[in-house]
């Protein structure tokens, strides 16, 4: 019974040195089939290792599993190779009580990081055509900042694989800890591709309500990446939603106006808000501004239109209810001048986009209430077209 149990023991254990031959000779399969056998059998208690032997073969199983998954046709034999590494090399710290492996550990490592990091960015980007991609790259980034948490590229690439991945929660952490890395240790040459980190965890801050720390992300954000634009218009998109920052965001958008003159996004925000905030007049400057430069921008052409639209529908609904005559003749002057300013808008608007109904409805109405019959007739019958093109989809 003795013999039977030290040839056993023998056995195993000489599986644990051939699978290391294997591995040294570069026939990493054999290698884990022998490996990966000593360790069945010696968990499942058919055989017993030297217990100097344990955090040996899991450090020979993981640096077998890094070999096979920097192989690409093995890899695809065995897509978990690098994960297995991982929780190899975990558990050959865990065994190697004597510290005997521990040099060896520490270069297994900072071998394994760079490894699993470009397995789980290759499959990132093959997540564009096949999305179950971005699970398996989120478990491989997991591991590469369990291996090196102050890795900036390793947590910022987790987080986007968590956004990807619907964890909302995570994500947001782990933009955060990038940024705070960043902030922590700001290399001399920036990396611009930090810079997304920042405007994405501020858009989240902001998603959820938390305005101040949204501004204060996306104005760090910019003191590193001042020329970044998708920063600069985040943080007055931010100022845009949020009217009771009106004062301080009108401050940003008219330095940012002119340092920008030409961005005509920037223009069209700041009017928006302005006419959020009630400040009408100057919201119109800034939009015939934007025409003035850009005659067929659609936005700029709708807003001013709709104002005079609406301003002569609210006095006509006010002259039905008026019995002077006198007044209800002035409204009507009033309705008619407020429609003509109206007029050119809506016509340019029809010019850009024929088909859309609205702009047609709304010169049909315009021209027959000022009389312009010709005109009318032209739209009347451009109506009955697009209404019979809807009606026959």
């Amino acid at each position: 019974m003795v013999m039977a149990l030290l040839g056993g023991l023998q056995a195993q254990n000489s599986k644990v040195t051939s699978g290391v031959i294997a591995f040294d000779g570069g026939r990493y399969e054999e290698a884990l089939e022998k490996l990966s056998t000593a360790l069945e059998n010696h968990e499942n208690g058919s055989a017993v290792l030297k217990e100097k032997n344990i955090p040996k073969l899991h450090y020979y199983l993981s640096q077998t599993y890094l070999r096979i998954g920097q192989d690409t046709a093995l890899l695809k034999q065995h897509p978990d190779a690098m994960l297995k590494a991982y929780d190899h090399l975990q558990k050959a710290k865990e065994t190697d009580t004597s510290g005997k492996f521990k040099k060896q550990l520490t270069l297994a490592e900072q071998m394994l990081w760079p490894a699993i990091f470009n397995v789980g960015a290759m499959a990132y980007n093959e997540g564009k055509e096949d999305p179950a991609k971005y699970e398996y790259a989120r478990q491989h980034f997991e591991k590469a900042v369990a291996l090196s948490p102050e890795d900036i590229n390793s947590v910022m690439m987790l987080g986007y694989t968590q956004w990807m991945t619907k964890d909302t929660l995570g994500a947001l952490n782990s933009w955060q800890q990038t940024v705070d890395l960043y902030e922590a240790n700001t290399p001399d040459e920036p990396n611009t591709d930090v810079a997304s980190a920042y405007l994405l965890l501020a858009t989240l801050y902001d998603l959820q309500g938390e305005t101040g720390k949204a501004l204060e992300i996306v104005q760090k954000g910019r003191g590193h990446f001042p020329d970044d634009e998708d920063l600069k218009r985040t943080e007055l998109s931010i100022y845009q939603q949020h009217p009771d920052l009106f004062e301080e965001a009108e401050a940003k958008f008219k330095k940012a106006i002119e340092e920008n003159p030409d961005d005509l996004v920037i223009q069209l925000a700041y009017a928006g808000m302005l006419q959020q905030a009630g400040h009408q007049d100057k919201a119109l400057e800034i939009y015939q501004d934007v025409l003035a430069k850009d005659p067929d921008n659609i936005q700029a052409n709708i807003q001013i239109g709709a104002h005079y639209v609406n301003i002569g529908a609210e006095i006509n609904e006010a002259k039905m209810n008026m019995t002077n005559e006198a007044e209800i003749d002035e409204a009507a002057k009033k309705v008619e001048e407020n429609l003509r300013k109206a007029y050119p808008y809506i016509k340019k608007l029809h010019e850009l986009q024929p088909n859309e109904p609205e702009w047609i409805n709304q010169l049909v109405s315009i021209t027959l209430y000022l009389g312009m019959d010709e005109e009318a007739a032209k739209y009347i019958e451009k109506q009955k077209e697009v209404m019979s093109n809807q009606g026959g989809n």
